[in-house]
């Protein structure tokens, strides 16, 4: 008996002492896996932000640069995460309230002076008044955020809800609640921009985290003492030896799996880190390129629109001069006529010498040729304003997003501008067909049309009878637009590498090798598709075929 209340006193220790090991291990372990995700999870927030902030300051420079208003920088905001916390202006005038912080930066530096404007509302706003840089001090942006309600935003979209914050400057705070500086925050020291801290809190976080496993700690302290006092029953004292050097072993391999996540989710971490900054890098590369191939595919043209714009312009001043000398000298013959007409005689010298300059003027040859001359005028001044209309609609930097479009007037607008660069042993024939709205960019087919009527142009060179073909066939679900050349045509290694990125045969400095690459993917990104056949001798044809109805590419 007194062996048996041995064994259950040491039975009882030893359910004891191995609950509180558990406990113990449990709650460490659940501990710091909570603040490593509450760190994580807290990290995203504030790369979130930042994503979004450098977004704002990217927009901002191209406005200031490309010489545009607030408003264009309004509507470029408007559908980003961050753009219903924004208000912009040209002036501080128009956005600066009494108690807001206002910081004085160069967009070069990204370094600012902060000042507050006086004392207010209890919750001010971050006003950021941007320039280029300190040298060119204008032109100027402002613009308005409120900072603790785009944060929370950012947060409810994480599956957070609110989490208490503040963002400090010296002694300065911007919080919904000054309460919440006493509790535990995460700082992210230069946060926007340097000198600013933003401070978040661990709570909030934790408990979402804690509330998942609470019941499952609970039931297994439970579960131990009766497990192990069963297994005593049915497996006597030395299992329960064995047991509790299980369990120590147990704990030396949790620690060390512990320590190998932490090692793993750092590194994760800096992994993840340096794909989002190489994402950035080649989203910025692929746009910079985009332009790129733009700007040469108009300074492909530039000669020639120079050479359309400057022949009506001489062939107009030609005319106006003319017309000038004979308006000027029909103003001294009537002047001439009303000072002699009540002294005129037939038979006088002075009637011979009137009739003699009438006849030497050449008058009625030149009141005749005044209305063709000036029609001349009026269809040169016309065909400028065709080139000029035609070259704006093509260089327009549009949205990316889609609409309804007539995509026709895009096409003409592209035709007139390639017949400027023919020479005159090519000829350029387009049959369009009468196009229904298509669901397209149309500044962007318009792009790609024109890339491939250049490179036609420049494969038939001097050729003698060059040919260039455009044709559109419209189809119950797709649009085709054919463009075909009797150049030199290509090989069959050529062919095959025709739309690969920086492949090119043209002489360095010439070409990119980005043209077709570029509108292969532009292609694709109206889940259209471009295809080109070719002869060696014979030429080439490149087909783009664009879906009337998108949602139906697979038909």
């Amino acid at each position: 008996m007194d062996a048996l209340k041995r064994y259950l006193l040491i039975i009882v220790l030893i359910v004891c002492g191995s609950a509180a090991a558990v406990y113990d291990v449990v709650l460490r372990l659940e501990n710091d896996r909570v603040r490593s995700m509450s760190e994580h999870l807290l990290e995203r927030i504030y790369i979130r932000a930042l994503r979004d902030y450098y977004g704002l300051l990217t927009d901002v420079r191209f406005v200031l640069e490309s010489g545009e208003s607030a408003e264009t920088l309004r509507r470029m905001q408007a559908n980003t995460d961050m753009g219903r916390f924004l208000s912009f202006a040209d002036q501080p005038s128009e956005l600066v309230e009494a108690g807001d912080w206002q910081v004085t930066m160069a967009l070069d530096e990204l370094q600012g002076d902060i000042s507050i404007n006086g004392s207010g509302r209890h919750q001010p706003f971050l006003v950021l008044d941007l320039g280029l840089s300190r040298q060119q001090p204008q032109p100027r942006m402002l613009v308005r955020i409120d900072v603790i309600n785009w944060i929370q935003h950012i947060t409810e979209d994480l599956g957070i809800g609110d989490i208490p914050m503040y963002i400090r400057w010296q002694e300065h705070t911007i919080a919904p609640d000054p309460a919440h500086s006493r509790h535990l925050m995460m700082v992210f020291s230069d946060f926007l921009v340097p000198e600013i801290s933003l401070y978040l809190s661990y709570a909030k976080v934790d408990s979402l985290f804690h509330q998942r496993l609470t019941a499952a700690v609970l039931a297994l302290l439970v579960a131990i003492p009766e497990f192990i006092l069963l297994f005593w029953l049915w497996r006597q004292y030395f299992h329960s030896r064995r047991l509790r050097l299980a369990l120590d072993k147990s704990k030396k391999d949790l620690q060390a799996e512990k320590h190998a996540n932490q090692a793993r989710s750092r590194l994760l971490h800096h992994t993840s880190a340096q794909v989002q900054t190489l994402n950035q890098s080649l989203e910025e590369a692929r746009r910079r390129m985009e332009l790129s191939e733009r700007l040469a595919a108009l300074g492909e043209i530039s000669a020639g629109i120079a050479h359309e714009i400057n022949n009506p312009v001489a062939y107009c001043r030609s005319n106006l001069e003319t017309l000038g000398e004979d308006l000027k000298a029909l103003q001294d013959f009537i002047a001439a006529v009303d000072k002699l007409s009540d002294q005129l005689d037939p038979g006088s010298e002075l009637y011979r010498q009137l009739a003699e300059r009438y006849q030497t003027l050449a008058l009625p040859e030149a009141l005749a040729s005044a209305p063709e001359r000036v029609a001349n005028i009026t269809e040169g001044i016309d065909r400028v304003a065709r080139i000029i209309q035609d070259m704006r609609k093509l260089s327009r930097q549009d949205s990316k997003k889609m609409a309804l479009s007539q995509l026709n007037e895009h096409i003409e607008s592209v035709l007139n501008i390639a017949r400027s660069r023919l020479k005159g042993n090519i000829e350029l024939e387009a049959e369009l067909t009468e196009l229904p709205l298509i669901p397209c960019n149309a500044s962007q087919i318009g792009q790609v049309i024109l890339n491939i009527l250049i490179n036609a142009i420049q494969a038939l060179g001097d050729k003698p009878h060059g040919k260039i073909t455009l044709i559109e066939q419209l189809s119950q679900h797709w649009l085709s637009i054919e463009v075909c050349d009797n150049g030199p045509g290509m090989n069959e290694s050529t062919l095959s590498r025709v739309f690969e990125p920086f492949f090119t045969t043209k002489a360095e400095g010439e070409g990119t090798g980005m043209g077709l690459a570029l509108c292969y993917q532009l292609i694709e990104a109206h889940h259209g598709r471009i295809e080109v056949e070719s002869q060696l001798d014979e030429g080439t044809c490149f087909t783009v075929w664009l879906p009337l109805d998108p949602g139906r590419v697979q038909e």
